[in-house]
């Protein structure tokens, strides 16, 4: 800091952009990488300006370890590529063969272990060529993990032995380190508790120096190491500090989609303080440890829009810097659309890259705001799960079940307003994904008959619901909130069979979604100083925008309007992007009849289609996440009627893990929609408007989550409807009533 004041005021811009590179360094090794990025981005912008070519490639390199730390494994792989342009560009061999060895790492966290080796052995050869010998032990070390994972037991102790060797002969701490972190790695993986805290007891005054991100892992592999010897209190307390130590560097970021990606990819801790907790009998404790594992997007964000201070800071950033992008892609947009007239395909590819760079151009831009307008988690209200608050905020009749998908074991909680059970169930993440992609894959084709998903179905019901019979008997909970976990957030939990009964999981409960537990205090409290009361279901706008593309979505719009006693049409031309905007401030209900685009690779411009294109982005037709994450809705339910609404990106490709902090419907949600129903599938227009028919016709008498229910029963009942395919895909979440301030004091009532 010191050196950046005096270059500063020298006017010596190269050594303040030194100088910041060097700050960046210190940050990332303090934990706090929100400041990282911020030094970072100046001093990126600072060698840019003074043509500092090498400085720039070392920036990128150091923003591509920020965000490879943070788990966004996507923009990390950008960025490596565009400071290895620079590097070839400039003969920087050794920073060619890191760049490689950084891309070989994250490859191997994706499991692309085949091409993680490649570039890993390509890496270690360009640093044996020129004696890079400190890099040499990091690409062995390296190599070794990763013959571990393929089985290759020769080869790891091959590599193993290299890198001693030459660690022996450099002395440099860093390089200890790298060693004795791989040896612990791979003692644990064999399960070797011993060997583990052998190794990581030799090197401990070199541990002791190594930055917060070691520490953290080092707490990791000491807490699986003690749960395996048997001692569980010992387990227990350095699993809370791996878990304290994710949560503070978690912390430092100011971007929601970093804080849920780096919690994502540092998920394990959890997962081993939940299994030790279980097993020492604290269930309240497991319960709080494992709903602070999933992503906290909403809480942040609403956390967020009650400090309204920060609100208009970051809305007058976007405002100063990110219109301009908006402008170049709607540009480009706009271009693409006219070569596709045309029939110029080779301009068309050229324009939708750069389409795809301004679009990750601009969701940099939204998390470098983000950083900068948020100076600390306290102020983004990231609180703790308390179990006595959530009780406290279930109504009578109501269960909520969460979930937890580790590696080995699937933990579920079922919680009561007066009782908190836990089940678990040892089957691997990996077979949970295969049952849950299989049931989808039925589910979603009409032309599949119902007897053959019943199988998987049926083990699926077994797996994650029958717990829920052990907690107390169904009639007493005929409502269950649903707080799923990884793929589980793709499953479709209504169209679960029991094998017994033969029944689907909607006909005995009604259900509702939420992203955490902690969630649903957070969100009751909000809506219920709302003056939302049954009226406010039976008025509302409807939007139809595409009826040529979807002939039964006028249908559809007519059916909902005949149902509502005071509804606004709008079809075709008329339900354009600016209206919906209008409506959703109104405080009435919003219907969308249309389709929607899921954007896998930029999921802040996924969109829903509307009409009435003008040129300007807050009518151009599309409005998409960005936009939407920056209302203030003030609907009590918003219905999106459309393909895959409620699909995120995480679905759609490896990069996106965990929570999905950009699919459509979760941000009508954080944007301050009550409840929002959404679809898991392409849903054809074709009973859409009997499905909207049985759904309005009961709303406004006993909310949307009951509502929901019932049409789908009734879906169910009807021949021509009752393929999973036309009612599975639907559902709800949010606050599943209307839960203004008279239903809140009639429920007060009713639970006391």
């Amino acid at each position: 800091e010191e050196a950046r004041r005096l270059y500063r005021s020298s006017g010596y811009i190269t050594g303040e952009a030194v100088a910041l590179g060097q700050l960046a360094t210190a940050y990332i090794g303090l934990g706090d990488l929100r400041l990282a990025l911020a030094a970072l981005d100046t001093a990126l912008q600072l060698s840019r300006d003074q043509g500092l070519r090498q400085e720039e490639a070392a920036n990128l390199e150091w923003l591509a370890e920020v965000y490879r730390e943070a788990g966004d494994f996507q923009r990390a792989l950008q960025l490596y590529d565009k400071a290895k342009v620079i590097n070839l560009e400039l003969g920087l061999v050794d920073e060619t063969g890191a760049d490689l060895r950084s891309v070989a790492q994250i490859h191997a966290t994706l499991g692309n272990l085949n091409l993680a080796q490649r570039y890993a052995t390509e890496a270690l050869e360009i640093h044996s060529s020129i004696g890079a010998r400190r890099w040499e032990v990091t690409d062995l070390v390296l190599l070794a993990e990763l013959a571990q994972s393929q089985g290759h037991d020769a080869e790891v102790a091959s590599h193993l032995h290299a890198a001693q060797s030459l660690t022996r002969d450099l002395d440099v701490r860093g390089a200890r380190v790298d060693v004795a972190l791989t040896r612990a790695r791979i003692a644990d993986r064999r399960g070797d508790g011993r060997d583990v805290l052998r190794v990581l007891d030799a090197v401990a005054d070199d541990l002791a120096l190594s930055g917060y991100g070691v520490e953290g892992e080092v707490h990791a592999l000491r807490a699986r190491a003690h749960a395996r010897l048997g001692d569980l209190e010992r387990a227990a307390v350095v699993g809370r500090r791996a878990v304290a130590t994710v949560e503070r560097v978690r912390g430092s970021f100011g971007s929601g989609m970093l804080r849920t990606a780096y919690g994502t990819d540092k998920a394990t801790a959890y997962a081993d303080l939940v299994g030790v907790l279980l097993d020492l009998g604290r269930t309240g404790e497991a319960f709080e440890v494992a709903d602070a594992a999933r992503g906290r997007a909403l809480l942040e964000h609403l956390a967020a829009v009650r400090n309204e201070s920060m609100a208009s800071q970051a809305s007058a950033s976007t405002l100063a810097g990110g219109d301009k992008i908006l402008r170049r892609i709607d540009g480009l947009v706009a271009s693409i659309l006219e070569y596709e007239e045309y029939g110029d395909s080779a301009a068309v590819r050229e324009l939708a890259q750069k389409l795809q760079q301004a679009r990750g151009e601009y969701e940099l831009f939204a998390i470098h705001t983000a950083e900068r307008s948020a100076p600390t988690t306290a102020l983004l209200g990231g609180q703790a799960t308390d179990v006595a608050a959530v009780q406290s905020a279930l109504l009578p009749g109501e269960a909520l079940v969460e979930y937890l998908v580790t590696p080995s074991r699937l933990f579920v909680f079922v919680m009561t307003p007066t009782e908190l059970h836990s089940y678990e169930t040892a089957i691997s993440a990996e077979k949970v994904v295969g049952r849950v992609r299989l049931a989808r894959d039925l589910l979603a084709d009409p032309e599949t008959l119902p007897e053959q998903a019943r199988a998987v179905l049926g083990a699926l019901h077994r797996v994650l619901i029958s717990h829920v019979a052990n907690a107390g008997p169904p009639a007493g909970v005929p409502r269950l909130i649903v707080v799923p976990h990884g793929v589980l957030t793709y499953l479709p939990f209504g169209a679960l069979r029991d094998e017994h009964t033969g029944r689907y999981l909607v006909e005995d409960y009604t259900l509702l979604y939420l992203p955490s537990a902690a969630a649903l205090p957070v969100l009751r409290a909000e809506q219920a100083d709302r003056e939302w009361d049954r009226e406010a279901m039976r008025t509302g706008t409807v939007f139809a925008p595409l009826p040529r593309t979807l002939p039964a979505s006028r249908a559809e719009a007519e059916t909902v309007r005949r149902a509502l006693r005071q509804t606004e049409l709008f079809i075709g031309s008329r339900a354009t992007e600016t209206r919906v905007r209008e409506a959703l401030s109104n405080g009435g209900i919003v219907h969308v009849a249309s389709h929607s685009v899921m954007n896998a690779r930029s999921p802040l411009f996924s969109r829903i289609e509307m009409a009435g294109a003008t040129g300007r982005a807050a009518n151009d037709g599309r409005l998409e996440v960005h936009e939407v994450l920056g209302l203030s809705i003030r609907s009590p339910l918003v219905f999106l009627s459309g393909c895959e609404t409620g699909f995120g990106a995480a679905w759609s490709t490896a990069f996106a893990r965990g929570e999905d902090y950009a699919t459509l419907s979760q941000a009508f949600l954080y944007a301050g929609a009550g409840n929002v129903v959404a679809t898991l599938w392409p849903v054809v227009d074709v009973g859409a408007a009997q499905f909207a028919e049985a759904f309005y016709g009961t709303l406004a008498d006993v909310g949307p989550a009951e509502a929901l229910a019932r049409a789908q029963q009734e879906m169910i009942s009807d021949p021509r409807y009752g393929h999973p395919y036309y009612w599975a895909a639907y559902r709800l979440a949010g606050v599943g009533g209307l839960f203004g301030r008279a239903q809140k004091a009639s429920a007060l009532s009713v639970s006391q």
